[in-house]
């Protein structure tokens, strides 16, 4: 009888620390993706930049999206439309963001919480727009489940008709 009480015990114990591991909304985070646009090449010609951080979580889990929208630019207003570019983020609409520019700071949050059911890399589109000034579209990844190494990717070999293996690989463009 004994035996049983401890056993029902530590059983009881197990199960309120799952529900409250469960409550508390723990997640596991695996990384934080970051970037800057500051460092990268200007080709546009509205000087708009962002720095964004979005954390990569397993599928179903909320993953927060940081960006800092920052322009040197004095008036006008930005406009920013957001959205979602395969449509299978949860959280995300298609939104658009008015900011006024002034002799001040310029620099402007947006935070999203967004999940999906899809297990891969998911992008924010960002388009922003200056009246006069120009156009600038910029995109943000989402990573949602956990990475899969080269060593666990399956690996489909491609055959030509006459039954020749083909080699597949990614297109580089060199821009001179």
């Amino acid at each position: 009888m004994k035996k049983l009480k401890i056993v029902w015990t530590l059983a009881t114990v197990v199960l309120l620390v799952i529900v409250m591991n469960y409550q508390n909304g723990t997640k596991k985070v695996y990384k934080v993706i970051s970037g800057d646009t500051t460092k990268m090449l200007k080709k546009s010609n509205l000087p708009v930049d962002i720095k964004y951080t979005s954390e990569q979580v397993d599928v179903n889990e909320i993953s927060n999206v940081n960006i800092i929208i920052s322009s040197p630019l004095s008036e006008g207003s930005l406009k920013v439309k957001v959205k979602d570019l395969k449509n299978s983020l949860e959280g995300l609409e298609n939104q658009e963001y008015t900011f006024v520019l002034s002799q001040g700071t310029n620099s402007f949050p947006l935070n999203f919480q967004v999940l999906s059911e899809v297990n891969g890399i998911h992008y924010i589109s960002l388009i922003f727009s200056v009246e006069g000034k120009g156009i600038k579209s910029l995109s943000i990844p989402v990573n949602i489940g956990k990475e899969v190494s080269i060593s666990q990717k399956s690996k489909i070999t491609i055959r030509n008709s006459a039954g020749t293996p083909l080699s597949v690989s990614q297109a580089e463009e060199v821009i001179r």
